[in-house]
């Protein structure tokens, strides 16, 4: 499955959730998740001085992180920044939504998982692929 149909079925099952309004974590969740891989899809591939990265595990698993391993969501936010910077700021509220919600406080106001959307969608909006 390509990195944008895998953002699109995610962004599906964060509106599906999003309308049943119960579950605000998972929708915290699979917006942080359809973002990541519009992200993904936008930014790959890509020339780093002589080589290009084909895609996200191809980047992950070269040289340049042996004897480091950051994880894969830092990884991405870092990617981010450096390419997408005008989504900078709604993937790190995205990721840090996220990771509140499936490790520490399964809770969510309406709110945050309003907020997320608005992220996700602001997300979609700067990217051109």
């Amino acid at each position: 499955m390509s990195k944008k149909l895998h953002a699109q079925h995610n962004e599906k099952v964060c509106q599906l959730l999003l309308a049943n309004g119960e579950c605000n974590d998972w929708v915290v969740t699979t917006a942080f998740y359809a973002s990541l891989h519009y992200v993904q899809h936008e930014i790959f591939p890509f020339n780093d001085g002589n080589r290009e990265y084909l895609n996200f595990d191809n980047y992950y698993n070269s040289a340049k992180f042996i004897g480091k391993r950051p994880s894969r969501h830092q990884v991405t936010a870092d990617l981010v920044d450096e390419h997408l910077p005008d989504c900078e700021d709604s993937y790190r509220f995205l990721y840090e939504n996220c990771m509140t919600a499936r490790y520490h406080r399964y809770i969510i106001p309406e709110t945050i998982s309003n907020k997320a959307i608005y992220h996700l969608n602001n997300i979609k909006g700067a990217l051109l692929k």
